[in-house]
């Protein structure tokens, strides 16, 4: 699949594709969003999904994960622009689209919502 530059508002090398282990394979790191402490956003092309448009995730470097936390670059780009690193509590974007896109997110929602 080709992305549009219109869907990615950042800078992409194709050479920075992760192999794996970690970040995991099909990770693209968006060194742009470095929060300065190792942690970063990135697109992530899930295994079986590769011909699908990439979700976002967020690199955490000290626990080794990928979190999924948006659906595509275009609502990252708007958290962005509230907010410089989307980790403010008052900048958080509702994404409703990250369920459909994600399932295993939307699964861990709701079980959270049960707690």
């Amino acid at each position: 699949m080709e992305l549009l530059k219109s869907e990615i508002p950042f800078t992409i090398h194709d050479s920075e594709i992760s192999q794996g282990p970690f970040p995991a394979n099909g990770f693209l790191p968006l060194f742009e969003t470095d929060f300065g402490n190792g942690d970063y956003y990135g697109l992530y092309w899930p295994i079986g999904l590769e011909n699908e448009r990439p979700i976002v995730c967020e690199l955490f470097h000290d626990e080794w994960r990928l979190a999924p936390v948006f659906s595509n670059a275009l609502i990252l780009a708007e958290c962005l622009e509230m907010d410089n690193d989307c980790q403010d509590d008052d900048s958080v974007i509702d994404d409703p689209l990250l369920g459909v896109v994600c399932p295993f997110h939307r699964k861990v929602q709701s079980l959270l919502v049960a707690l």
